[in-house]
């Protein structure tokens, strides 16, 4: 779904959530902040795209099963893992996928990471 979206985040911060003494979130920066929720620009553009932030796993849909309680609740998988960024470099929207926590913290598990297209295949078939 986010990989048709061909555009870049303004800034890095839009993707990463900062302490106010931390260094911008490009590539070789410190990595302290990360937030696992999706930033409010991803999420407008993936909902304008797609009309859904259904898990890309499995496609578990928080708002179809939640209704209010559940709109916009999703998280953001970096395909492209923040430590391999070059020094400067941002990343692209299209780097990245909309999972459920569950898949989230499964598709972290092993080292290296796996792929979410990868995690569906291997696990839900």
């Amino acid at each position: 779904m986010l990989a048709s979206l061909d555009v870049r985040a303004a800034e890095p911060s839009m993707l990463i959530r900062q302490h106010p003494d931390q260094t911008s979130m490009t590539g070789g920066a410190n990595r302290a902040g990360l937030q696992t929720t999706m930033p409010a620009q991803v999420q407008s553009d993936v909902l304008s795209e797609t009309g859904t932030l259904a898990c890309e796993a499995w496609g578990f849909d928080f708002r179809e099963r939640y209704g209010d309680l559940g709109q916009e609740f999703a998280e953001c998988h970096h395909e492209k893992p923040l430590s391999e960024l070059k020094p400067g470099e941002r990343t692209k929207i299209r780097d990245l996928r909309i999972v459920c926590a569950n898949c989230h913290r499964m598709i972290h598990r092993p080292r290296p990471w796996l792929a979410v297209a990868e995690f569906a295949n291997l696990f839900l078939g």
